[in-house]
């Protein structure tokens, strides 16, 4: 939180609340954006487009560490190793279906079937940001509190 202080948005670094809305936003919508984006660039004409394009969208995954991992420390408390790793499973079990979306979309891997693939995934991206910052809290979970039964 310290090192929010020197941001220009001085409430960052007090609202947790903010603070996981505006990383996972990071995390999720520009990676969105930018394989929306990717969707509209042939990778034989602009090879270079495409592979700086998708570099960043993958980049931008990394702020998730301050977004929704962030809130499952804060919701969790002294449980929040169990449940990241039960959100890691998770995880886990979502790239195997990734895979099979990927098979059932670019069956014959032609450029206009991967532009189909990008713009569903960016589009995804973009929703479950959009449920993430509508229901997602930052104060303890009841069952995370000391002396819960």
């Amino acid at each position: 939180a310290a090192a929010l202080k020197v941001l220009p948005f001085p409430q960052l670094g007090k609202d947790k609340l903010l603070r996981v809305r505006v990383y996972n936003t990071i995390s999720s919508v520009i990676p969105g954006l930018l394989c929306i984006s990717i969707a509209f660039f042939e990778p034989q004409r602009n090879p270079t487009v495409v592979i700086v394009l998708y570099t960043l969208a993958s980049s931008f995954l990394g702020f998730a560490g301050g977004g929704f991992f962030s809130a499952i420390r804060y919701r969790s408390g002294a449980y929040s190793v169990f449940v990241v790793a039960n959100v890691h499973a998770v995880c886990l079990i979502s790239h195997f279906f990734v895979a099979l979306l990927n098979s059932l979309i670019a069956r014959n891997e032609e450029y206009n079937e991967w532009s189909a693939l990008f713009i569903t995934e960016g589009v995804m991206l973009i929703l479950c940001n959009l449920l993430f910052c509508i229901f997602v809290r930052t104060e303890k979970a009841e069952w995370s509190i000391e002396g819960y039964e």
